[in-house]
């Protein structure tokens, strides 16, 4: 049920209407709504120190 939440949390962020002229511009907008979850989702990781800082990538 984990995809589902994605989809929930997308569509509180602002739906899948873009107001934009062009595909380009919509599907730049598309990505960066997808990267401001992601980074939503990994700042409690990282708060809590499950993931390194340091630049390794290596979950501990």
């Amino acid at each position: 049920m984990r995809v589902q939440h994605v989809f929930a949390t997308m569509t509180q962020m602002g739906g899948t209407f873009a107001r934009s002229i062009g595909l380009e511009r919509t599907r730049a907008w598309s990505t960066m709504k997808a990267l401001a979850y992601d980074l939503k989702q990994l700042e409690p990781v990282i708060r809590l120190g499950k993931v390194p800082i340091d630049g390794t990538g290596v979950l501990g």
